[in-house]
C-alpha cells in the first residue's frame, strides 16, 4: 500500500518517487499452528523461507511431510515442526496449504 506523504498514516518509509510505503505489521504468533503445509518439497519451502522472513513465528507453522529426511531438513532449516502424519492441530490451523 502506497500513500502520499501528506496522507496520515501508520509507520512508513520514504521512497525514491517520493511516496511512503506502509511497513507490514508484525504477524502474530498462536499456540495453534497458524498455517500447516500438506507436503513439503520446493514451493512449501520457499513459502514457509518467505513466511518466516516476514516475520512469523516457526512455531505458528506445521508441515505434514511422509518422507523422514525431508521432515529432517525442513526442521533443520526452518525450526518448524514436521510431522509425518495429520493430528489434532491440523483442524486447528486457520490456513492449510496443499503443496503437494
Amino acid at each position: 500500500m502506497c500513500v502520499h506523504p501528506k496522507q496520515k498514516g501508520g509507520a512508513a518509509r520514504r521512497t525514491a518517487a517520493g511516496y511512503t510505503a506502509a511497513m507490514p505489521k508484525p504477524l502474530p504468533t498462536s499456540p495453534v499452528p497458524a498455517i500447516a503445509f500438506i507436503g513439503g518439497g520446493n514451493m512449501a519451502s520457499a513459502l514457509i523461507g518467505g513466511l518466516l522472513k516476514a516475520g512469523r513465528a516457526p512455531a505458528s507453522i506445521v508441515v505434514v511431510e511422509p518422507f523422514e529426511a525431508q521432515r529432517d531438513k525442513l526442521a533443520a532449516s526452518f525450526g518448524i515442526d514436521a510431522q509425518a502424519a495429520t493430528d489434532e492441530r491440523l483442524a486447528g490451523a486457520e490456513l492449510v496449504v496443499w503443496a503437494v
